[in-house]
């Protein structure tokens, strides 16, 4: 599924991209809008199982993702859900929050 195809589209005609469209001989660009993330309200964190895990030096979302998911490519579930989407803000000894089952709060993360 394209995740583009019922995405919101703008026109940016910004002074701070001049040099890109005079490179590019247009007068405007248009772009996809940025999402907005979606949190768990506490009701809903409170359905979820909840795994306290302690960051470790060498530690990376896709490390973790693979060891409780099964799978790197759901790093960013522990990105969202903790609020954290730069793993260079962690550091060794800081707790991040696992959340289960993984089909679950896909749904709420969406």
């Amino acid at each position: 599924m394209n995740r583009y195809k019922s995405a919101r589209k703008a026109t940016n005609t910004s002074t701070q991209y001049e040099n890109v469209f005079e490179d590019r001989d247009v007068k405007f660009i248009e772009q996809y809008r940025t999402e907005g993330l979606r949190y768990p309200t506490d009701k809903e964190i409170d359905d979820l199982e909840l795994i306290k895990y302690y960051w470790s030096v060498g530690d990376t979302y896709y490390k973790v993702a693979s060891k409780f998911y099964g799978d790197f490519t759901y790093w960013w579930v522990l990105a969202q859900f903790n609020k954290i989407p730069f793993e260079g803000d962690l550091k060794a000894g800081d707790i991040i929050f696992i959340p289960r089952p993984l089909n679950r709060v896909i749904q709420l993360l969406r």
